[in-house]
């Protein structure tokens, strides 16, 4: 019986980090038909391991920073089995000792590097010599470079731009979902960290969510997960759902609040909306993978010229290319809103 290779690929880091890396995993996936694919996800994004449901994939969850036995049942696994390629894009050290452990075997190992300020590396250049393919996050550069899903791209795929990379993400509602998401909407998500840094706090959210009244006709507001105070506040005001107990106030408002989506649930509200509104981040990215309109809040504290490279370095590495606009944030509400308004208006 013909024993069936298996590549491996280590991404077991958080859903922003994870969500660029989604369209390089799926088109290896996609190369490598004829073998089984292990996918290592950490506990924090394994509920978006519906994004690689595939009959050639096995999902497993690790911790996101790997325990004693997760890295035991890790080496057991490597001696025990035929593994053709492992492809590294988290770049934790233990996964680039692999390479000298199992130097006897004839796994061929892929990785996303770093190399960061003060001449940074991860990993050292002596680990990098046992890697048979690398490609460098660069973020100690003050030019304009790819960005990580391009990077990730060109590491499992040299042609990669002459294929055509999985871009129908058409999952089903679920049954909340079906009952209560409005057929057209702008979907905003509160960052609390962010808005207070601003001294908008809940009160500029408010003034925003009015101005937003005047383009669509109904508004759905995100926050992040247990959002403590934050919850309360807005459920005082808003229609409201909560995905975790199932308990709602609606009555027919233009406004609805969801409060802990996360998951599937989550990709499809971001998926659907006509306009997605937040700060630089995860909603940002999963928005670029579906190719939503977006608007980028990328607020930017630049104090120096280091800040200054930083945030650009920061911007480039994570940048969407598709239906994307993004202003800088003020402290000024006002102004914030007149700079929002010439992409809300499209």
């Amino acid at each position: 019986m013909k024993t069936i290779k298996k590549i491996i690929i280590f991404k077991n880091d958080r859903i922003g980090d994870l969500i660029p890396s989604v369209p390089a995993i799926n088109l290896l996936i996609e190369n490598n038909k004829d073998k089984e694919i292990i996918i290592y996800l950490s506990e924090i994004n394994y509920k978006m391991n519906f994004l690689f449901e595939y009959e050639n994939v096995k999902i497993i969850k690790v911790k996101y920073n790997l325990t004693y036995s997760n890295r035991i049942k890790l080496i057991l696994f490597f001696l025990t089995n035929i593994i053709s390629e492992v492809y590294i894009i988290r770049p934790k050290y233990f996964f680039f000792i692999l390479p000298l452990l199992f130097f006897f075997k004839k796994t061929k190992y892929y990785a996303l590097c770093l190399n960061g300020k003060n001449n940074y590396r991860r990993p050292s250049i002596f680990f990098r010599k046992f890697l048979s393919k690398f490609i460098i996050n660069d973020r100690e550069t003050q030019l304009i470079r790819p960005s990580r899903r391009e990077l990730q791209l060109e590491l499992v795929d040299v042609n990669w731009k002459n294929k055509n990379i999985r871009n129908n993400y058409n999952f089903d509602l679920s049954n909340e979902l079906k009952k209560i998401l409005p057929k057209e909407y702008c979907l905003i998500h509160y960052k609390k960290n962010v808005f207070e840094k601003l001294s908008w706090g809940k009160e500029g959210f408010l003034e925003i969510l009015e101005n937003l009244k005047t383009y669509y006709p109904n508004i759905i507001l995100i926050n992040d997960i247990d959002g403590g105070d934050d919850n309360l506040f807005f459920k005082k005001r808003f229609d409201w759902f909560d995905f975790r107990n199932k308990d709602h106030i609606l009555k027919n408002n233009n406004i609805l609040y969801f409060e802990n989506i996360d998951g599937l649930d989550l990709f499809n509200v971001v998926r659907l909306s006509k306009k997605t509104i937040a700060c630089h981040g995860t909603i940002t990215l999963l928005g670029n993978l579906v190719n939503t309109p977006i608007l980028d809040l990328f607020n930017c504290d630049i104090k120096s010229r280091d800040d200054f490279y930083q945030y650009k370095n920061s911007f480039h590495e994570h940048v969407p290319k598709n239906n994307y606009d993004f202003i800088i944030p003020s402290t000024d509400i006002k102004k914030t809103l007149r700079k929002m308004k010439f992409s809300i208006k499209k």
